[in-house]
């Protein structure tokens, strides 16, 4: 139900679904998903953030490239989900496993 009140919404774009996540588009004012904090509600889990870039692997693997509402221009914050977990500094720092390096990859699967 969820995933249809976003495709026929005009100007709105699937991006990526889960078992009880959507990643979508949407014009700033026009968000097609009624959001709540209880339980079986969708949220928004950036709230203050723009969604500059989406990147996906495939399935419950995805990278997400944003900046701060209120600071338009600033550095980009990126989160990387792979089956689940949030990479950590770890990963990120010391394994190499960065946003760009995410999307080279997919981009350049052979």
């Amino acid at each position: 139900h969820a995933m249809q009140q976003v495709v026929r919404t005009p100007d709105c774009t699937l991006l990526y679904t889960d078992t009880d996540s959507l990643i979508f588009s949407h014009p700033t004012d026009n968000c097609p998903l009624q959001l709540g904090p209880h339980l079986g509600e969708f949220t928004d889990e950036y709230p203050d953030f723009n969604i500059l870039e989406y990147c996906s692997g495939g399935a419950k693997q995805y990278g997400l490239k944003m900046e701060k509402k209120n600071e338009p221009r600033c550095e980009p914050v990126y989160v990387l989900k792979v089956r689940g977990m949030t990479l950590n500094w770890d990963a990120i720092n010391n394994q190499g496993m960065r946003y760009e390096k995410f999307k080279e990859k997919v981009f350049n699967f052979d």
